[in-house]
């Protein structure tokens, strides 16, 4: 191990415990998306609209689109019992 990591742990290590899980929750998220597939330009301009609707504070969160086409193609919607969902939501708003 080289002698620049070994002293990034023991830094790590020297950290209260919420600031280590914060580092380990960071590095286990840049792992994740180091296993990732190659990220498409369309999904760079997603990010990029996403951030500026974030600074304008009109979402809370940035939501990547799924890339994952065998869950999106196994997605079963909710059924609802009763009349459908957008007649309920016009009537509530009257």
């Amino acid at each position: 191990m080289a002698p620049h990591v070994e002293k990034l742990i023991a830094e790590i290590c020297a950290l209260p415990r919420d600031d280590r899980e914060a580092v380990q929750r960071a590095v286990s998220a840049s792992l994740a998306q180091s296993d990732r597939p190659a990220i498409t330009d369309e999904e760079i301009a997603d990010e990029a609209y996403q951030r500026q609707l974030l600074a304008a504070g009109l979402i809370s969160k940035i939501r990547l689109r799924r890339r994952d086409q065998q869950a999106f193609d196994q997605f079963t919607p909710v059924e609802i019992i009763g009349k459908p969902l957008s007649e309920t939501i016009i009537e509530e708003r009257r």
